[in-house]
C-alpha cells in the first residue's frame, strides 16, 4: 500500500514539474512526509529529479533565459552550500520538518493571494528598489531551503518575478539549475552514505512513473489553464503542509 502511495505521489509530482519547470520535490515531500521519514525520501526523489529535469532541459533548452541565470548566481549557490552544511550536520527532527511545512504554507497562501489580487499595480521607483533587495534575500533563502530540502524553486520564482520572464522562460531555465545543483546534492548524499539497497530499489521502481509524469506534463502543458493549475497546486501544497504539521505535533 505504501509503495502505491509513493507511485501516485511520484507521477503527480513530476507531472507538475514537467508543466511548471519546478515543484517535484516540494510536492513529493509535502505529501510523502505524511508517511515516510525525510532521510528516506530525499535519496529516493533526488535522482529522479535530476533525470526528469534533464529530459525537460533537453527538450526545451532553446528557451533558456540568461537573465534568470545571472540573477541566480552567486546568492543561490552560496545559500545552497549553507543549507547542505545544515542538512549534513544537524538532526532533522520534527521541528525542522514543521518549519519546512510552514514554509510550504507561506508559499502556497502567498501564491493564491497574488493570483486573485486584482488591484495590484506596478510599484513606484523606491518600492522597486526595495523589491530588488527582497529578491536577493529570497534568492539566498531559496538556496538555503534547497540545500536542506532540495525545494528552492518557489522562492526562486518569487525572486526572479521582477524580471517578468514569463512561464515559458521559467520552465526552460530552471531545469538547468536543478540538474546542476541536484547532481551536486546527490553526490553529497552518496558521499554521506545516504543511499542504500532500499532507497536505490525504491528509486528504480518509481522511475517509470516519474517518466510517465514527464510525458503527461509535456502533453498538457500547452492546453492547461495556467490560473486554474496554480490554484490546484497551491491547494495540494496547503493540504500536504497541514497534514505534516498535524502529524509532527501529534
Amino acid at each position: 500500500m505504501e509503495i502505491l502511495y509513493l507511485i501516485i505521489i511520484t507521477c503527480a509530482a513530476f507531472t507538475i514539474a514537467s508543466i511548471a519547470g519546478f515543484g517535484s520535490n516540494i510536492i513529493g515531500l509535502s505529501l510523502g512526509l505524511t508517511l515516510f521519514p525525510l532521510p528516506f525520501l530525499m535519496p529516493v526523489l533526488l535522482p529522479l529529479n535530476v533525470a526528469v529535469n534533464l529530459l525537460i532541459l533537453l527538450k526545451n533548452h532553446k528557451g533558456i533565459n540568461s537573465k534568470i541565470i545571472r540573477s541566480i548566481f552567486p546568492l543561490f549557490p552560496a545559500g545552497s552550500a549553507l543549507g547542505l552544511f545544515i542538512f549534513h550536520n544537524s538532526a532533522m527532527d520534527r521541528w525542522v520538518i514543521i518549519l519546512f511545512a510552514l514554509f510550504i504554507l507561506y508559499v502556497a497562501i502567498r501564491d493564491i493571494y497574488r493570483q486573485y489580487r486584482k488591484d495590484y499595480i506596478v510599484p513606484p521607483a523606491k518600492e522597486r528598489i526595495d523589491r530588488n533587495i527582497r529578491a536577493k534575500i529570497y534568492m539566498a533563502g531559496s538556496g538555503i531551503i534547497h540545500g536542506i530540502f532540495a525545494t528552492g524553486g518557489p522562492l526562486i520564482v518569487i525572486a526572479v518575478s521582477r524580471l517578468n520572464p514569463g512561464k515559458d522562460a521559467i520552465r526552460s531555465t530552471l531545469p538547468l539549475i536543478w540538474v546542476i545543483m541536484n547532481s551536486i546534492l546527490t553526490a553529497t548524499y552518496a558521499a554521506a552514505g545516504l543511499f542504500n539497497d532500499t532507497t536505490i530499489k525504491t528509486t528504480l521502481i518509481l522511475s517509470p512513473f516519474a517518466l510517465c509524469g514527464f510525458i503527461i506534463g509535456e502533453k498538457i502543458y500547452k492546453k492547461i489553464d495556467e490560473e486554474r493549475f496554480k490554484t490546484i497546486v497551491s491547494l495540494i501544497l496547503i493540504t500536504g503542509a497541514i497534514a505534516i504539521i498535524i502529524k509532527n505535533l501529534a
